[in-house]
């Protein structure tokens, strides 16, 4: 719980300096909250494959409502990235939506269906959705 508790403080400074739009500050952020649940860096993370993203969720995967939180913040990060980095930005963050919403005691707020809809609705028919599902179905998160 105190997890959860770190990272929505994260999401709402993130929130706040976007809004004030303080950018770089925001991307700090993001580095510190992804190492608190990571141990590691926001550049080592963005270049996991999907899988490894997976792999790295094992430690996280009894609570969804860490996994969740931090979906939330690394939508946020899609839009600070460049350009190159957005679509694996939001395959990873689609990757942790869906598997928070495999657990029945992780409250979904409408707004997070919105964005996780959103994202899996830009990758209607791509093969990275395929390899989503095929992960969410084999690894035992």
């Amino acid at each position: 719980m105190r997890q959860v508790k770190v990272l929505t403080d994260f999401l709402i400074q993130i929130l706040t300096k976007k809004n004030e739009g303080a950018y770089e500050e925001a991307e700090q952020l993001i580095d510190r909250s992804i190492a608190e649940v990571f141990e590691d860096t926001n550049q080592a993370f963005s270049k996991l494959s999907l899988k490894q993203t997976a792999e790295a969720l094992k430690d996280e995967a009894q609570d969804g409502k860490v996994i969740l939180a931090m979906a939330n913040i690394l939508f946020e990060k899609i839009e600070l990235v460049p350009e190159e980095q957005k679509q694996k930005a939001s395959l990873q963050t689609l990757l942790l939506y869906k598997k928070a919403l495999s657990y029945s005691n992780t409250a979904f707020a409408i707004e997070d269906i919105h964005k996780m809809n959103g994202l899996e609705k830009k990758f209607k028919g791509a093969p990275e959705l395929a390899e989503i599902t095929e992960i969410l179905k084999t690894n035992e998160l």
